[in-house]
């Protein structure tokens, strides 16, 4: 199978687009980037689930 010569073009303009909107949005504050892993403020463990397991 191979990819015809419009594909190419449409797929990089398509995920170039794509990136754009994704900036477009974190500036406006319509997206936020992923926060690091949680970490519990009573004893300081990184916490895996809802909460941590040490209360």
């Amino acid at each position: 199978m191979t990819t015809s010569a419009q594909l190419v073009p449409l797929l990089t303009a398509t995920s170039g687009v794509a990136f754009l909107m994704m900036l477009a949005g974190v500036q406006k504050n319509a997206l936020e980037w992923r926060r690091r892993k949680r970490s519990c403020p009573s004893c300081g463990h990184r916490i895996h689930g809802r909460t941590c397991g040490c209360t």
